[in-house]
């Protein structure tokens, strides 16, 4: 019976690694993006410190100088709205949609895009009560917290994916022919 726990749980390790599982945080981001210059248009918002943490715990080591850099992650916007969903006269609760967007693209050292620009979002409801204003409820600061915690998820995903590491493998290509 040992044996076949032994083997049972040996399995599930074995299909986990194989599928690609890895402890949240940390992303196999392709071996091109792990020396990389972060560029932007807001950068001590509390969106790029997370990225940046994120990008951390992927291995990449970010850089001061774009020229020390193998890519440039440019973040070209950044925008948390929200925006009053119910209509009509709700006397008990009010409901708000709350989107947080970004724009970004990969560039080589030289500022050539790679990828993008390409745009990532995600959108979340929140719920008032009447006599709560959202501007000063904690489920405002908590849901664009979670929403910048998935864009991230969504940013890295899509760095780590197929696409980016053939285009960017197919621009290096380029980049070495044209030398």
């Amino acid at each position: 019976m040992r044996i076949i726990k032994s083997f049972f749980i040996l399995l599930i390790i074995i299909f986990f690694t194989g599928c690609g599982f890895h402890l949240r945080g940390a992303y196999q981001l392709p071996l091109q993006l792990h020396v990389m210059y972060l560029q932007s248009t807001t950068p001590y918002s509390d969106f790029t410190k997370q990225l940046k943490t994120t990008l951390a715990f992927s291995k990449v080591r970010l850089v001061n100088n774009p020229q020390q850099a193998s890519i440039i992650l440019s973040i070209l916007q950044e925008n948390f709205s929200t925006f009053q969903t119910t209509v009509g006269d709700s006397t008990q609760t009010r409901s708000y949609n709350a989107v947080y967007t970004i724009t970004y693209n990969l560039q080589n050292k030289y500022g050539r895009v790679i990828i993008g620009p390409k745009t990532v979002s995600d959108s979340s409801i929140i719920i008032v009560n009447q006599n709560e204003i959202l501007e000063n409820s904690n489920k405002l600061n908590i849901t664009k917290q979670t929403l910048m915690r998935n864009l991230i998820m969504k940013l890295m995903f899509q760095l780590s994916s197929n696409n980016t590491v053939t285009a960017v493998k197919k621009h290096g290509k380029k980049h070495e022919n044209h030398r």
